[in-house]
């Protein structure tokens, strides 16, 4: 009789570790649900392809996970239009900026001359007023155009908007890792600002811990 029970406790332990073992290391699914989860308050970013290359388990019962996967970034149709509007204003204004540019170098070249030519100073400050009075009457047009040329690199009320735009769509100060941060700024690049579709490719290591909620990035348990 011992030694049918011994038996029959063997056979089930070693079902319960075949057991264990079976969903004791990260799926593929697991990985992908924990990328998507970073991402879950950007509306202009998604998962495409997902691959699961390897895994190691640790000794303290986390597992390593190496991935490779792309992430899918969206055209904002704000943001785009956006672009397109000023970039139409922008090349309107070249013209105007080279007139602007020859108007006032033939003003200054005026006045320079009075100077070489020691004329009187009323002669010079009376071209010099010219040239002042230019600069007032239509330095907006250059100011302007400046500002169109700093888009993305200034901070003026059109990159603001273009800013507001993009956070209404994704939350980027929710993000809750710099992991997360980094993908965004790649696909940020990949689609010029989410103003056209664009999709990158990465590969990453993961470190996966397991929770009574499964798998889950070790990152992602200190939110």
């Amino acid at each position: 009789m011992k030694g049918f029970l011994r038996s029959v406790l063997a056979a089930a332990v070693a079902v319960g570790l075949a057991g264990c073992g079976a969903s004791g290391k990260p799926s593929e699914s697991d990985a992908k649900q924990q990328i998507k989860r970073g991402f879950e308050n950007c509306d202009v970013i998604s998962v495409g392809s997902f691959e699961k290359t390897n895994g190691v388990a640790q000794r303290d019962g986390s597992y390593t996970l190496y991935v490779k996967f792309t992430l899918k970034g969206a055209a904002l149709k704000k943001n785009k239009k956006l672009v397109e509007q000023y970039s139409a204003r922008l090349e309107e204004l070249k013209p105007l900026n080279q007139a602007f540019n020859d108007r006032l170098q033939a003003l200054m070249d005026d006045r320079d001359a009075l100077s070489r030519a020691h004329a009187s100073f009323e002669r010079w400050e009376l071209a010099n007023q010219k040239v002042e009075k230019y600069l007032n009457e239509n330095g907006k047009v250059l100011e302007e155009l400046r500002q169109h040329e700093q888009f993305f690199s200034g901070t003026g009320p059109l990159r603001q908007t273009f800013n507001a735009n993009l956070e209404e769509a994704c939350r980027v100060q929710d993000f809750p890792t710099s992991f997360f941060n980094r993908l965004f700024n790649s696909v940020y690049q990949e689609t010029h600002g989410f103003t056209e579709k664009g999709e990158s490719s990465f590969t990453a290591t993961l470190n996966m811990v397991r929770t009574d909620n499964g798998w889950v990035m070790a990152d992602l348990m200190r939110r």
